[in-house]
C-alpha cells in the first residue's frame, strides 16, 4: 500500500498507478492490433491508425478509469457514509 507521510493510505496515488498501468496495458494493445492488420496485409491509413488508436486505448482507460474510482470510492470511505445516510431509511420496510 502507498502510505502517504503521516501514515494514511494515498487513495489517489494507487489511482494515478492503475491508470499508469492501464496506459502501458493500452499501447500494448493498439501495438499488437496494428501489427495484426499489418501482418494480415491491411493497408494502414491514416484514418484507420486513427480510429484503432483511439478506439482500444479510449475503451482502456475508461474502463479503468471507472474501475479504479470505484476502488478510491470503497477504500476511503465514502461509500460508508452514504451507507450510514441509507440505513434508517431502509429500517422502515419489513421486507428488507
Amino acid at each position: 500500500m502507498a502510505a502517504s507521510s503521516d501514515g494514511r493510505v494515498d487513495h489517489w496515488r494507487r489511482f494515478r498507478r492503475l491508470l499508469a498501468v492501464a496506459a502501458t496495458v493500452a499501447a500494448i494493445a493498439v501495438a499488437a492490433a496494428l501489427t495484426g492488420l499489418a501482418v494480415q496485409g491491411i493497408e494502414l491509413r491514416l484514418p484507420l491508425v486513427i480510429a484503432v488508436t483511439v478506439g482500444i486505448s479510449g475503451s482502456i482507460m475508461l474502463a479503468a478509469t471507472l474501475m479504479g474510482l470505484v476502488f478510491v470510492s470503497a477504500r476511503s470511505g465514502h461509500d460508508d457514509a452514504v451507507k450510514a445516510l441509507n440505513e434508517p431509511r431502509r429500517s422502515r420496510w419489513p421486507w428488507q
